[in-house]
């Protein structure tokens, strides 16, 4: 298990050296290279206190607190600045590294040697008061923390499909998934000393063994995806990047539309979409449809979401898909490769592409283009 400990550290290290290499380097990724130092501090101390779970450990036991103050406010604030909400640092962001002040002042007894007691565990059990608190705090302030940036990525997702047609990066999935790994690692740990506890009893696998091949298990994951993702460990972060539009937006759902404005608009939506077919451009935003259509982004967000009861995103894969099955139906098209048709219909990737017709027609487009030319040839 120790060296599963070492080998996440040296991730974590590779991985901060290639975002410290970036030569255009946001405020986000200050925060990546800070959570990933805390990362790969933790694994050290994993790694030097394997074997040693009652015993004090010195100085390194630092990083194990530092650890639990930290990576959960730290990780909320790099995924408000990854998603636009936050565009500079600013006082509000420094609050939320307190945490740290109140581990700080929780563990100063047992850290400066003023008391008798041999183990952190042992120390836990016997505080109250003020210490008491700061010590549950430090406990499970990140655990809460990594939480609200789960639900704060969840909200994410759907105000991406309200003014995208090509989501590809936006929905930034690589921090989701770093975000789920982190709260496994702690549901598990949480799990285990809660089962010891009821049960009265110690398990063989202990959460001091387990945590460092989770933790490295999530290093691992980040680097993996988040090198997929533009802008994580190369500098290309406009994708991650909304317009002037997309926050701002939400307030003005209800822009008070008469039911006339309404019906004109919802005619000129019709005949701009099938007159001038805008959704072949891939990278197509609420914003460009709503100035070619001589609108506003709140009051054209309205009608779809009310009239059309859909979102930007699955409105323009409508008519994509529409169009891919005229191609489709053409049989000149038989000679033609499905993503070529895919990027003649407005489509960026063959996952969307497929996505978006199955939901649809319930088949591939490969599928659907053969059951179309075999009815054709058993009809004539």
């Amino acid at each position: 298990m120790k060296e599963i400990a070492i080998v996440g550290f040296v991730q974590a290290f590779f991985f901060s050296v290639l975002i410290i290499a970036k030569k255009k380097k946001e405020t986000q990724d200050y925060f990546l290279i800070s959570f990933l130092i805390l990362v790969g501090a933790e694994l050290f101390y994993k790694y030097n206190s394997l074997g040693q779970l009652n015993d004090k450990n010195s100085w390194l036991e630092i990083f194990d607190f530092t650890f639990w103050a930290l990576f959960g406010p730290i990780c909320l604030i790099y995924t408000y600045l990854t998603i636009g909400r936050v565009k500079l640092l600013r006082l509000r962001m420094i609050i939320h590294l307190c945490p740290l002040l109140i581990a700080l002042y929780g563990v100063k007894d047992y850290f400066l040697g003023e008391t008798l007691y041999s183990s952190y565990l042992s120390y836990f059990n016997e505080s109250s008061g003020l210490i008491l608190v700061s010590l549950l705090l430090l406990e499970y302030i990140s655990p809460i923390y990594v939480i609200f940036s789960l639900i704060l990525l969840y909200k994410h997702k759907f105000r991406v499909r309200n003014f995208y047609s090509n989501i590809s990066g936006k929905e930034v999935r690589w921090l989701m998934i770093l975000i789920l790994g982190f709260i496994f690692f702690v549901l598990f740990s949480y799990s285990i000393s809660i089962y010891e506890e009821i049960a009265n009893q110690k398990l063989r696998l202990q959460t001091n063994d387990i945590l460092p091949v989770i933790l490295t298990i999530c290093i691992f994951f980040i680097g993996y995806f988040g090198y997929r993702q533009k802008g994580v460990f190369y500098s290309d972060s406009d994708d991650l990047q909304p317009d002037n539009t997309f926050f701002k937006a939400k307030k003005y759902l209800r822009s008070g539309l008469s039911e006339d404005e309404k019906k004109e608009l919802i005619l000129r939506i019709n005949r701009f979409m099938q007159t001038e077919k805008p959704y072949i451009e891939c990278d197509l935003r609420m914003g460009d449809l709503a100035e070619m259509l001589g609108t506003e982004s709140h009051k054209l967000s309205q009608i779809l979401n009310e009239s059309f009861n859909q979102n930007f995103y699955d409105f323009i894969n409508k008519y994509r898909v529409e169009e891919s099955m005229k191609i489709l139906r053409d049989p000149v098209s038989i000679k033609s490769k499905i993503m070529s048709i895919a990027y003649d219909s407005g489509f960026s990737s063959k996952s969307s592409f497929y996505n978006a017709f199955r939901k649809i027609n319930g088949i591939t487009p490969g599928k659907y283009q053969k059951k179309v030319h075999s009815s054709v040839s058993i009809a004539n």
